[in-house]
């Protein structure tokens, strides 16, 4: 039912007010009193918005780390001497961090909420489920 209700909501543009319509659809699809919706509601928005305050975190984090990053990669790429295959080896690696940063930076700050319901046991198993069902021909 959470899986539903954060699909609707997310559809409805994680609007509040949409919660009265989505409160007498969940209740016929899934045959729950009005009490049990309250209590199933309150426990997502309380997910909701821890998720998003982790977001916040993360972004500002990424974003200190790459403001180092860009100042590694600009100090290898002004020093005089010629690059070594050590220092060419380092500068790649300081532009593939940029690079992998700046999508996670993308990815957190496009107003979505992104979030994992369950455990990570159950997560595991459905990973290891959709491997076993994808076949190479």
């Amino acid at each position: 039912m959470e899986i539903s209700l954060f699909a609707a909501y997310s559809a409805a543009g994680y609007d509040t007010k949409a919660v009265d319509k989505l409160k007498s659809q969940f209740r016929e699809e899934f045959s729950i009193t009005a009490r049990q919706f309250n209590s199933c509601w309150t426990l997502f928005k309380g997910t909701i918005a821890s998720r998003i305050e982790v977001d916040k975190l993360a972004i500002s984090d990424i974003t200190k780390a790459l403001k180092g990053t860009r100042a590694s990669v600009t100090k290898l790429l002004k020093q005089k001497k010629a690059h070594t295959p050590l220092q060419c080896r380092a500068l790649d690696v300081e532009r593939r961090r940029m690079a992998v940063l700046e999508a996670k930076f993308n990815r957190l700050s496009d107003g979505k909420v992104h979030t994992c319901f369950g455990s990570k046991m159950l997560f595991r198993a459905q990973a290891e489920q959709a491997a076993k069902t994808i076949c190479i021909c």
